[in-house]
C-alpha cells in the first residue's frame, strides 16, 4: 500500500513536471516568436534608418554642392564686379559681360542688345556662342510687339521661348522642356534700361529661377560696369577737349609776340612765355619756379615792385611804361609792362583773368595812348628786397574781381625798345635840324670875322717882330689871338660838317684793316697817356661791309680818342671785333647800297671798352646830342656826327658804362650783299 501510494505520488509528479515541462515550453516558443517579430521590427527599422541615413547623405551633398555652387557664382560675381570695374570702354565691358554669362550659367549662347538712338530697336551689340546665321537674324530686333522689348518696357526678367522671337511668358510660366529658353534681364543706365541681356539655355530646370536672378545680379554689376564705363568715356572726352583747349591756349601764349608770365602770391613764377625770353633773355626752364625778382631785379628798383603789390592787394590793372633793363648778355632793352590780377572763381577755381589778359594784349599791340588812362609807376622807385607780396589787409584783397581771390598777377610785357629809340632818334633829328638851321645860318657871318682877326692877327704879328726890339710880350697875346681863331674856324668848320648831308663813297670794306690803320695812328698819342691798346677777337675773316672807309675811320678814331682821354691816369683800351648772323634792327633807312639792315645776313660789330671813369647814368642818353659834353675842351660834336655817320651806313653804335668802371661803345655794321 505504501508502495502504491508512492507510485501514485510519484506518477502525479510526473504528470505534475510534464505539465510544467509543457507550459514552459509553449511560453518559451512564444517568447521566441515575439523575440523574433521584434528582431524582424529591430531590422526593419534599422533599415529604415539606413536608408534614411542614406537620403540625409545625398541631400547633404547635394546642399553642399548647391552651396558650393552658389558660394562659386557668389565669389564669381564679385570677381566679375571687380573685373568689370577697371575696364574702361563701353564695348569691352559688353564683350566681357557676353563671356562671364556662358561661363557662369550652362546656355547655348548670349546677347546684349542696346536701345538704337530713337529707342525703337534692340541693336545686337555683343554676343557669344552663337551662330552665324542666328546673328544675322536677330541682329535687329524691334522694341514694338517683341518679348525683348516687354522687357524694356517693364524693366522686368523674362522667360520663354526663343527671345527674340513673338511668344514669352514671364519666369512663372515657363515653356516645356525641350525647347530653346531664352532668359532676359534688363541693363539700365543711370535708372533707366537701355539694353537687355539674354542667355539662350537648352531647357526648362529647377534652377530656371535661380539662374534669373544670378542674371539679374550680373546685369547690375553689367549697368554699373556700362555706367562706369560711360562715365570713363565721358571724362577721357572732357580730358582731351580740356587738354586740346590748354595745347590751344598754350599756343596762343606761345605765339605771342610780347612777353607774358604768370606769378603766384608769393611772386614765384608759373607761366614764361617764349615772348617774354625773347624780350629778357632768360629761357623759361631757368625762369619757372623761381621769384620772379631774382630774375629781373632792376624791375623792382623801377617801381613794378609797388605794381605788383598793389595789384595783388586790390586786383586792379596797373602798368610800368619804359624801364629800362640789362639781359643777361648785357643788352639793354626797354619794356613797358601792365599787369592783371590772376583771380579765382567764387566756385573755387582757378581762372586767369581772360578779360583783363586780352586788354593787356590789346593794349601791349595798340597805341601808346590807350595806356593814359591807366596808373604809371615811373616815378615810384622801390628798393624793397625780393620776396613775396602779403599786405596786412590780404583778407579784403582777396575778394579780386567778379567775387573771386586774387591768386597771382599776369604780367604782359612788351618791348618798346625800338619805340623809345624811334622817338629818341626823331626828337634828335629835331634837334639836329634846328642845329643845322643855326649852323647854316650863322657858319658864314662868323667864318668871314674869324679869317679877319686871324689875318690881322698874323700881320700884326710879323709887323712887330721887324720892328719892335723885344716882340716877345706883343707875339705872345697875338699867337693866342691866332690858334684861339683858328679853334673858332674849326668850330665853325665842324658845324658846317654837322649841318650839311655828306656824300658818301661806299664799297666793301674789311673792318679789321680800318681798326687796324686807327689803332696805328694812335699808338703814339696813347702811349703819351699811359694808355695800352689790345686789339682782340675772332681770328677768322669777318664779312666786308658797305661803308666809306674814310667815314668810318672817322668814327672809330672819334671813339678812340675819347676812350683814351676817359683815362687820364692810363689804362687798357680794348678793341674787340665779331661778326653776328642775328637779324641787325634799325630805325633809321641806309644810304643807298650800304645794305639794308634787314635781310638776315647779319652784321660785323666792333667795341672800344676802356678802363676809364664812365658816364653818369643820367648822361647816358644824352651823350650822342650835339654839343653835350662833361670836358672843358672841345664841342660835343663827335659822338653826334659819329652816330650820324654810322646810321647812314645802316648801322647802330651803342653805350654801355658805369661809373668808375669805364665804357663800352659797340658799333654794328651790315654786312654786304655777296653777288
Amino acid at each position: 500500500m505504501a508502495s502504491a501510494w508512492v507510485d501514485a505520488a510519484l506518477a502525479a509528479m510526473s504528470a505534475g513536471a510534464l505539465a510544467f515541462a509543457y507550459w514552459e515550453r509553449r511560453t518559451a516558443r512564444r517568447k521566441v516568436a515575439e523575440a523574433r517579430e521584434q528582431l524582424a521590427s529591430m531590422r526593419e527599422f534599422v533599415s529604415g534608418l539606413a536608408e534614411n541615413d542614406l537620403t540625409l547623405q545625398k541631400e547633404l551633398v547635394a546642399a553642399n554642392a548647391e552651396l558650393n555652387r552658389r558660394v562659386l557664382q557668389l565669389a564669381s560675381l564679385f570677381e566679375v564686379g571687380k573685373e568689370l570695374m577697371s575696364i574702361r570702354r563701353p564695348d569691352e565691358v559688353l564683350n566681357r559681360i557676353a563671356v562671364i554669362a556662358c561661363r557662369l550659367v550652362p546656355s547655348q549662347g548670349c546677347a546684349i542688345r542696346i536701345l538704337s538712338r530713337d529707342k525703337t530697336r534692340l541693336v545686337l551689340k555683343s554676343h557669344y556662342g552663337l551662330s552665324p546665321e542666328f546673328v544675322e537674324r536677330s541682329g535687329s530686333v524691334p522694341v514694338e510687339g517683341s518679348s525683348l522689348g516687354q522687357v524694356v518696357r517693364l524693366g522686368k526678367p523674362l522667360a520663354g521661348v526663343d527671345g527674340a522671337g513673338e511668344a514669352s511668358t514671364y519666369f512663372e510660366d515657363l515653356g516645356k522642356d525641350g525647347m530653346t529658353f531664352a532668359l532676359s534681364v534688363p541693363l539700365a543706365v543711370r535708372g533707366e534700361v537701355t539694353g537687355v541681356l539674354t542667355v539662350y539655355t537648352p531647357s526648362i530646370h529647377e534652377r530656371t529661377r535661380d539662374e534669373i536672378k544670378f542674371l539679374t545680379i550680373l546685369a547690375a554689376y553689367a549697368s554699373a560696369a556700362l555706367e562706369n564705363a560711360e562715365l570713363y568715356a565721358d571724362l577721357d572726352e572732357a580730358n582731351r577737349e580740356l587738354s586740346a583747349l590748354k595745347e590751344y591756349n598754350e599756343s596762343i601764349i606761345e605765339s605771342l609776340t610780347i612777353g607774358l608770365a604768370v606769378v603766384d602770391r608769393d611772386l614765384v613764377v608759373t607761366t614764361w612765355n617764349s615772348g617774354m625770353q625773347a624780350i629778357t633773355g632768360i629761357p623759361a626752364e631757368a625762369a619757372l619756379g623761381r621769384k620772379y625778382f631774382e630774375l629781373l631785379p632792376e624791375q623792382a628798383q623801377e617801381g613794378l615792385w609797388d605794381i605788383l603789390k598793389e595789384v595783388l592787394e586790390d586786383g586792379e590793372t596797373l602798368e610800368s611804361d619804359e624801364m629800362r633793363q640789362h639781359a643777361p648778355d648785357g643788352r639793354e632793352y626797354v619794356v613797358s609792362c601792365r599787369v592783371c590780377p590772376l583771380v579765382s572763381t567764387p566756385d573755387g577755381e582757378d581762372a586767369t583773368n581772360a578779360a583783363n589778359a586780352m586788354d593787356a594784349a590789346h593794349a601791349a599791340d595798340g597805341p601808346a595812348g590807350s595806356r593814359e588812362s591807366a596808373k604809371s609807376a615811373n616815378s615810384a622807385k622801390s628798393a624793397e628786397p625780393v620776396g613775396s607780396v602779403e599786405a596786412a589787409g590780404s583778407t579784403e584783397a582777396d575778394r579780386g574781381g567778379g567775387g573771386g581771390r586774387v591768386k597771382g598777377a599776369i604780367i604782359v610785357a612788351e618791348d618798346v625798345t625800338v619805340r623809345v629809340s624811334l622817338g629818341e632818334r626823331l626828337r634828335r633829328a629835331e634837334r639836329l635840324k634846328a642845329v643845322g638851321e643855326f649852323a647854316a645860318g650863322i657858319a658864314h657871318e662868323i667864318n668871314n670875322p674869324i679869317g679877319i682877326i686871324s689875318a690881322c692877327a698874323e700881320h700884326l704879328a710879323d709887323k712887330i717882330s721887324r720892328s719892335v726890339d723885344s716882340p716877345n710880350e706883343y707875339l705872345k697875346p697875338l699867337r693866342a689871338i691866332e690858334e684861339e681863331a683858328a679853334r673858332c674856324s674849326g668850330i665853325v668848320k665842324n658845324l658846317t660838317v654837322f649841318s650839311r648831308h655828306q656824300e658818301m663813297h661806299l664799297r666793301p670794306t674789311d673792318v679789321r684793316r680800318v681798326v687796324e690803320d686807327t689803332v696805328y695812328l694812335l699808338e703814339h698819342q696813347a702811349a703819351a697817356a699811359g694808355v695800352r691798346i689790345q686789339v682782340e677777337g675772332e681770328t677768322a675773316e669777318l664779312p666786308p661791309v658797305m661803308a666809306d672807309e674814310g667815314q668810318l675811320k672817322q668814327v672809330f678814331i672819334n671813339l678812340a680818342v675819347n676812350a683814351i682821354q676817359a683815362m687820364p691816369s692810363g689804362g687798357v683800351l680794348k678793341v674787340r671785333l665779331g661778326v653776328d648772323h642775328r637779324r641787325l634792327g634799325t630805325g633809321r633807312s641806309p644810304a643807298r647800297g650800304a645794305g639794308a639792315a634787314g635781310g638776315g645776313r647779319g652784321y660785323v660789330w666792333v667795341e672800344f671798352a676802356d678802363t676809364g671813369v664812365g658816364i653818369p647814368r643820367e648822361n647816358l642818353s644824352k651823350i650822342f646830342t650835339p654839343f653835350f659834353t662833361t670836358r672843358t675842351s672841345g664841342v660835343g660834336l663827335g659822338l653826334a656826327v659819329s652816330h650820324g655817320i654810322v646810321e647812314a651806313h645802316g648801322g647802330t653804335i651803342s653805350v654801355e658804362s658805369r661809373e668808375g668802371e669805364g665804357s663800352t661803345f659797340t658799333v654794328r655794321l651790315p654786312v654786304a650783299r655777296q653777288r
